[in-house]
């Protein structure tokens, strides 16, 4: 057995991969037919139902060639082949590159199988470690690509059974088994970041360090399990510093820098929101720790936002609110807000939340705060502001200003949160509707 198949077969058997589906991401390269020639060899021995999905980016002229390449030699193998088109936001942000792996990767999330195979080899994680070393990313960011992973949730699980070997070994073995495959001419253009330090840089590197690919590589995985620690310690460190879904400010404030950082990046993580730089935590955590008590800090991460409210710093992800958005209840159980903003949800009831006889006949409608709102939540308590109760009840203002108000007419009847306005209170054994507010 060659050493390749060797390596493929060690794979296979540490990640338990017998007896199951297996998809090969297959997009005509070098790399790829190597990978699909290897795992229909192995097919017999490991009980394994193997296929191929190939990704139709539609970036380059040649990409229904490409296709064909893959329905053909798909069809020799005897192996069934899905193709997915898709279409590549060129003005994402993302540039080019990133956006086709965001759109190739949503495909291979969605493929119905166990596993999801890739031809990633040693010398594309350590293109991709330079990358994102020249880039400033931190451990994590510089972490090795791992074997085996999910691809979102209920996906299949990624496997990468090639990637102990070099891109010249997988080469030596097409030639050996007389394979073909499709060179893609922008593997040649140098204006791209990886083909510059594929073609110019590392050749260089390697002359005076032959090693370097297992060297980088080992580098790598010490930085995953460095960033494995950093998480761990971050999960514990949110259990210590957190009330509810905030931290506090003095318990961070007590701790060392880089500890408080890892914990707040944990919590940007825990929102699913992505991380900021490092350069942006370290500046929402010393106008956090440096404001007046009084003040109000709020410091953008794009999606998400750092917020000071009461000793505590929370996490919250940016949501525009339509002021002017107003909806009619009708009845139903539940009833969406915009976007971002979750639902209102209205089940029947016996004397608790609002009274049905005060509502019937009325409109009853949702809106959101305006200003000058008021209302009374006990008897023979006077009207007062919202803002008054909300202060007293500690609802930070960011959940004011997306919090959805029940109105009967033109009077304020519930305010999830707070409650039920006195005059619209169910009695007991009176027929009532209690609210309850969603958030996405």
């Amino acid at each position: 057995m060659s050493e390749l198949m060797s390596a493929a077969c060690d794979v296979l058997d540490a990640h338990g991969v017998r007896r199951c589906s297996v998809c090969v991401g297959l997009s005509g390269g070098l790399d790829s037919v190597v990978l699909l020639q290897a795992m229909t060899r192995l097919a017999n021995s490991f009980e394994l139902d193997v296929r191929a999905v190939h990704v139709n980016h539609g970036l380059q002229p040649v990409a229904a060639d490409w296709a064909r390449f893959c329905h053909d030699l798909c069809s020799n193998l005897g192996v069934p082949l899905t193709v997915e088109k898709v279409v590549v936001a060129r003005d994402s942000g993302l540039g080019i590159e990133a956006a086709a792996r965001a759109e190739r990767y949503a495909v291979f999330a969605r493929v119905k199988t166990q596993f999801l195979a890739l031809a990633h080899h040693q010398d594309d994680q350590v293109e991709t470690f330079l990358l994102q070393l020249l880039r400033g990313a931190g451990a994590k960011g510089l972490s090795a690509m791992p074997v085996e992973r999910s691809i979102g949730d209920g996906g299949p699980r990624l496997l990468r059974p090639l990637l102990t070997l070099t891109r010249s070994e997988l080469a030596d073995f097409a030639a050996a088994n007389g394979l073909e495959w499709i060179e893609d001419a922008s593997n040649a253009d140098l204006e791209l970041d990886r083909n510059y330090l594929r073609h110019s840089v590392l050749p260089v590197i390697e002359r005076r360090f032959p090693a370097y690919r297992s060297t980088l590589s080992r580098v790598s995985r010490n930085l995953a399990e460095a960033a494995e620690l950093a998480e761990i310690l971050g999960q514990q460190d949110l259990e210590q510093a957190r009330v509810g879904e905030a931290l506090l400010v003095d318990t961070l404030r007590s701790w060392p820098a880089a500890r408080a950082l890892n914990a707040l990046r944990s919590l940007v993580s825990a929102l699913d929101c992505a991380v900021p730089h490092r350069a942006v935590l370290t500046e929402a955590l010393r106008q956090a720790f440096e404001a007046r008590q009084d003040a109000r800090v709020q410091v953008d991460f794009g999606e998400s936002s750092l917020r000071r409210y009461r000793g505590a710093l929370f996490v919250v992800k940016n949501v525009p609110v339509p002021l002017a958005w107003r909806a009619v209840w009708t009845g139903e159980s539940q009833l969406a807000l915009p976007s971002g903003l979750g639902q209102l949800r209205f089940r029947r009831s016996t004397g608790s939340g609002l009274s049905a006889a005060a509502l019937r006949g009325n409109k009853v409608s949702i809106a959101f705060r305006s200003g000058g709102e008021r209302m009374a939540l006990a008897d023979k308590r006077p009207h007062r502001e919202l803002k008054k109760h909300y202060q007293e009840a500690g609802v930070a203002p960011w959940l004011r200003e997306r919090t959805p108000l029940v109105y009967c007419g033109r009077e304020l009847v519930f305010v999830p949160g707070l409650g039920a306005a006195a005059e619209f209170q169910a009695r007991d054994d009176e027929e009532s509707w209690e609210i309850e507010w969603a958030q996405a």
